[in-house]
């Protein structure tokens, strides 16, 4: 997903980190969709600088272009030519009354007689697979001048079927997962329901290694995997939201973190449910660790260490199984790790330590990161449920972040 939105974003000469979630449309035979433009109202709160429209699937019977209504004029001065509006859509007539287009059928009239037969100077784009096209919505380089040359509209469809991905960029708003800071993203599960429609519902994960979703495509950090062959992963339907996946995890999932990600800053955060007492949540090397110490009745207690700095977290819940918790270590090699603990859209404790006397590691080579490390002389493997793991290219230390972060996996419900 974030590999279509980086080249979409490249073709359109913009950052990716401005790109809005991908959305994708199919229309079947006799279906179109009106003339149109991606920011309709042409304000200020409008955010959609430009569209990249790639074609997933030719209808077999013809149809299905995008028309733009546009004709070509001299520029002054120039000698070549540039593309405006046939007219504006506000002043174009119902063929029918001769008035103007007040009602949605007259509006699909008109657009239906410029498929059949297009003017001399509209343009249209005929869907081949693969193939994309791109626009601007708004013009100049402060993007001030709203685009009205951008009206278009997907033409009926003939027979068959046609698929395409609308990819919109903004001007000014950044999805906090599009933020060039994420330097990985393993969704851990959170992406069950994109699967591939033949995959079973549930049951061990044939891979024993999580790729890198995140736009880094793995320059950072590449895999997360199980950390020996006993490891077992399991797909659950159920996550920390509804439409949101999960992976059970019998055992350890371990990463490779860049020393120079550590020596500059760096939070790591993951959705857990299910711990056991007594257990490691989350280990660096012999560095620190946060370790969930305690389950009581209405209280969790979790200590933070660091070589002989130890901090408790406490926590106010009931500690149920079916209970998740977004869990953030916010580290920064030579000062401090502070960690934060968070369930039911609030912070429920934090606690932090000093690092200096840990300077020493992770100035050259890379430090393993584990995930529910193995204890010493453990015997039962303790299963415990994740899901969408994320690490940020810096020290988020305000809770609306990190929180907005961890709520960034509802976006992986296919129905939102």
């Amino acid at each position: 997903m974030f590999d279509i939105e980086r080249r979409a974003a490249t073709l359109a000469g913009f950052n990716h980190s401005y790109c809005e979630d991908i959305q994708m449309a199919c229309y079947e035979e006799d279906e179109l969709h009106g003339l149109h433009r991606d920011d309709a109202d042409g304000t200020v709160s409008a955010d959609r600088a430009a569209t990249v429209l790639i074609y997933l699937q030719r209808p077999e019977g013809g149809g299905g272009e995008t028309l733009f209504t546009m004709k070509e004029i001299e520029k002054e001065g120039t000698g070549r030519l540039a593309l405006f509006t046939m007219k504006e859509l506000e002043k174009e007539r119902d063929g029918k009354t001769g008035g103007p287009l007040n009602t949605e059928q007259g509006a699909l009239d008109l657009f239906r007689s410029y498929c059949d037969k297009p003017k001399k100077n509209m343009v249209v784009v005929e869907p081949q697979v693969g193939r994309a096209v791109t626009w601007r919505n708004w013009l100049g380089e402060d993007f001030a001048t709203f685009a009205k040359c951008s009206t278009h509209g997907a033409c009926p469809v003939k027979g068959g079927k046609k698929c395409v991905i609308q990819q919109w960029i903004g001007r000014k708003t950044k999805l906090p997962l599009r933020d060039e800071r994420v330097g990985a993203i393993f969704t851990a599960g959170a992406d069950v329901h994109y699967r591939k429609e033949d995959a079973p519902a549930g049951g061990e994960v044939i891979s024993r290694c999580l790729q890198d979703a995140s736009a880094m495509g793995g320059r950072a950090v590449p895999t997360m995997c199980a950390a020996d062959e006993t490891v077992k992963l399991e797909q659950l339907d159920d996550g920390p939201y509804k439409g949101v996946g999960a992976l059970r995890i019998s055992g350890s999932l371990m990463a490779e973190i860049p020393s120079n990600m550590l020596q500059n800053g760096m939070t790591i955060s993951f959705w857990v449910r299910d711990m056991t007492a007594g257990r490691t949540i989350v280990s660096l090397q012999d560095t620190l660790s946060l370790v969930y110490t305690e389950k009581g009745d209405i209280t969790q207690t979790f200590e933070l260490r660091a070589g002989e700095a130890t901090e408790q977290i406490k926590v106010y819940s009931s500690g149920s199984s079916e209970q998740w918790y977004w869990f953030s270590l916010a580290i920064q090699m030579g000062k401090r790790v502070s960690a934060s603990i968070y369930s039911r859209g609030k912070l429920d404790g934090t606690a932090s330590v000093n690092l200096e006397s840990c300077s020493a590691h992770a100035k050259s080579a890379d430090v393993a990161l584990h995930l529910f490390p193995a204890q010493d002389g453990e015997g039962e493997i303790v299963r415990t449920d994740i899901s969408f793991v994320v690490m940020h290219q810096a020290v988020l230390d305000d809770p609306k972040e990190v929180l907005e972060l961890g709520q960034q996996s509802k976006r992986y419900d296919k129905n939102s």
